[in-house]
């Protein structure tokens, strides 16, 4: 499940507190508003590896027979299953 979500979206671990991300980023300004936020909360949360969506529309489909996957998305429908968060550009 994590590797299909990783295939949709940019790849960033948390390992010990630090945060890492995956040399290619579809867009690097959406990028960078992600890790300044992500970078006060490494520090607290667990290891992990997430699938953040950067661009302007959901990944997994419902329709199109994709599985679920959790991708991380600022923008979703209803056709989709990405997990929404809030934009960094707006707050």
């Amino acid at each position: 499940m994590v590797t299909q979500a990783l295939s949709k979206g940019t790849k960033y671990q948390i390992i010990d507190g630090k945060l890492y991300r995956q040399k290619d980023c579809h867009f690097p300004a959406r990028c960078a508003g992600i890790e300044h936020y992500l970078k006060s909360l490494s520090p607290k949360l667990p290891n992990m590896e997430l699938a953040i969506n950067t661009r302007d529309w959901p990944q997994v489909n419902r329709e199109w027979g994709h599985k679920a996957a959790p991708v991380f998305s600022f923008s979703k429908t209803k056709e989709y299953y990405d997990i929404m968060y809030p934009t960094w550009s707006f707050w």
